[in-house]
């Protein structure tokens, strides 16, 4: 066996006490960044459980809230129960109207700009826009197709976000309106 030269060794027992410390290095490096994704992790998921609790807080909020609001529009919007009836129930309509001027129900759609999801609002202000213009003799289907949105709009809010019914199929169940 021939003899290394010098410089060869120097290299040889450079690259032997290097490499423990760089891969201790490398090693420190690896669960530094370990312990980062991790935490970031950990706080991602704590961020996301909170947001769920928070969701679900407001959701028994929102359903508070949508019942008090739509409480004197179906009264509004509904046709009567028995159409031989007194024509749509003037006192009952005249009720649901006074209800809507009340300071508890603007109170209510108060709550609702806040708390309710964009498209709800955005739902309950083209509703109410419908109802300062409302025509009876002009207005019969659209009325229903704006409420249906609403409707429609409260429904994905309360968990059914994949929906596919349609504004006047939320409605259906009434019949009588067409």
């Amino acid at each position: 066996m021939s003899a290394m030269p010098a410089w060869v060794q120097v290299v040889v027992t450079i690259a032997t006490v290097a490499t423990p410390i760089v891969l201790s290095i490398f090693t420190i490096f690896a669960w530094l960044i370990k312990n980062r994704i991790e935490a970031s992790q950990k706080a991602r998921e704590e961020s996301q459980r909170r947001a769920e609790k928070l969701e679900a807080a407001m959701r028994a909020d929102r359903l508070e809230i949508y019942n008090e609001i739509l409480a004197p529009l179906v009264v509004l919007l509904s046709p009567a129960v028995n159409p031989k009836e007194a024509e749509n129930d003037p006192v009952a309509r005249m009720g649901a109207l006074k209800k809507m001027e009340s300071v508890s129900y603007r109170q209510t759609a108060f709550k609702l700009s806040l708390f309710a999801a964009d498209n709800v609002v955005r739902e309950y202000s083209k509703l109410m826009q419908f109802f300062r213009k409302y025509d009876p003799a002009e207005s019969g289907i659209q009325g229903m197709k704006i409420f249906g949105r609403f409707l429609l709009e409260i429904r994905k809010s309360v968990g059914n976000e994949t929906s596919s019914l349609e504004e006047l199929e939320m409605l259906e169940w009434l019949k009588d309106f067409e």
